[in-house]
């Protein structure tokens, strides 16, 4: 009675201990922790602040993490596969409307030399909130989606670093 009951507590340990790797093993492959490196995304997003993303397709106005070959950036999806992308007045053009952004830096932005056409499918363009210190789509071009890692969904408060 005594080894049977030794069997039973080793192999419930044994089950919740495998349980417990599968869920964190499934937890990092879909959740996505990162970090804000500079200043491209002020003023949404500070320096060092800490994010926490997952695995999933952006559409205009999600905050995205992009690899771009060994560097992860932070960027907001501004158009997705099929709008053509245009600039005017200071305006960023999407399908030749002026695209709503509350969340950039003030001032004048120049666009004369950024990239514009129509975005690829399977791509995306994404632009950095702070348009004067941000390498984005306008010098990089689409980002195919392989290359995004993830979709923001949670914006940690400043004081939470990891």
């Amino acid at each position: 009675m005594e080894e049977e009951k030794k069997r039973g507590g080793v192999f419930l340990k044994t089950v919740l201990i495998v349980e417990f790797l599968i869920v964190a093993a499934m937890l990092f492959h879909f959740i996505i922790p990162a970090r804000v490196d500079g200043e491209s995304m002020m003023p949404t997003l500070e320096d060092g602040q800490c994010l926490i993303a997952s695995v999933g397709v952006p559409k205009r106005g999600d905050i995205v993490l992009v690899d771009t070959g060994g560097q992860i950036l932070v960027k907001r999806c501004v158009a997705t596969a099929g709008e053509s992308v245009g600039y005017g007045d200071g305006d960023v053009l999407i399908n030749g409307d002026p695209l709503d952004e509350p969340y950039i830096m003030d001032g004048a932005h120049d666009y004369s030399d950024a990239w514009s056409g129509n975005v690829p499918d399977g791509c995306v363009f994404v632009l950095g909130d702070n348009r004067d210190h941000s390498m984005d789509s306008r010098v990089l071009g689409c980002i195919d989606l392989d290359e995004v890692l993830g979709v923001v969904r949670v914006i940690l408060p400043g004081w939470i670093r990891f």
